[in-house]
């Protein structure tokens, strides 16, 4: 279900990744950079990512959403917190950095918890879905 990922990715050591539609398709959306490096600002840190990129999707509308991609194992990181992104801009280099066996770019989908104010990974749920489609993140 979430191959589209990598499907428009070179693969090799300096592969860039762009934002993208996270359910599907080719549509891509604009985001705001949470946080950039390798301790992540209103995140648990975690030293296994390596130097990271959190960024916040926008909605069809334009507006900050509560869901987001983390990119992970970066060799170098082009953008920096609270920057705006726009669709198709490079914002980090594919790399090996934190612990990883190899070079690639790891991506996962992130949700805002108010509860413990942090972005957690996620497993889209049916429900997250049906909220992504409505904001006009996902198809």
């Amino acid at each position: 279900m979430f191959s589209t990922f990598h499907r428009n990715l070179p693969c090799s050591k300096v592969a860039y990744f762009y934002v993208h539609n996270i359910g599907g398709g080719s549509i891509p959306y604009d985001g705001t950079v949470i946080s950039a490096g390798g301790n992540l600002a209103n995140t648990p840190y975690i030293s296994s990512y390596g130097q990271s990129v959190n960024l916040q999707i926008h909605g069809a509308d334009g507006k900050p959403t509560n869901y987001g991609y983390r990119i992970a194992h970066n060799s170098q990181i082009l953008v920096g917190a609270g920057d705006t992104v726009k669709a198709g801009q490079a914002v980090s280099l594919s790399g090996n950095s934190g612990k990883s066996t190899g070079p690639h770019t790891h991506v996962e989908i992130i949700k805002y918890n108010p509860k413990e104010d942090a972005w957690v990974t996620i497993i889209p749920s049916k429900q997250d879905l049906e909220e992504m489609k409505r904001l006009g993140i996902a198809k």
